[in-house]
């Protein structure tokens, strides 16, 4: 079996394993997971599906060039790093920094100023948005560290 099979097999399991654990849960703790749960699998099922049809146009060999190794070490490299100064400069200037970085990164072909200051801003924003879901609506606490 190839692997675009397997992997879509790897999540239908899931996905079930999901729908009968969530069943053991209080009726209103469960509709949430059995929906994404539902969700996933028939993402899945429709993934597997899809395996089947012929595509004699796709000649992807599998393997990544250069420039994706290196944008695919660049972007594991720079989640590794947010995740470490999460919790000693805080979630909101480490996502802020992270995610401008890795959009700089992943579309280095058009940095400009204004482009620059452009996506700074509607991350800053999305981040504080964020924030204020999780730590003062949802009441989850979320790292603070020594810039906030």
């Amino acid at each position: 079996m190839t692997g675009n099979r397997l992997i879509p097999l790897t999540f239908i399991l899931a996905a079930l394993s999901f729908v009968f654990q969530s069943r053991s849960l209080h009726h209103n703790c469960r509709i949430f997971p059995i929906l994404a749960a539902l969700y996933l699998l028939g993402i899945s099922i429709l993934l597997f599906i899809q395996t089947f049809k012929k595509n004699h146009t796709d000649r992807d060999t599998g393997i990544p060039d250069k420039k994706n190794l290196f944008t695919i070490a660049g972007t594991f490299s720079l989640v590794l790093i947010w995740v470490s100064l999460l919790t000693y400069i805080g979630f909101i200037v480490t996502s802020v920094v992270s995610l401008t970085a890795l959009t700089l990164m992943l579309d280095s072909k058009r940095i400009t100023f204004n482009r620059t200051v452009y996506t700074f801003a509607i991350h800053t924003v999305f981040v504080v948005i964020i924030w204020i879901i999780f730590y003062r609506i949802l009441l989850v606490p979320l790292p603070a560290g020594y810039l906030l």
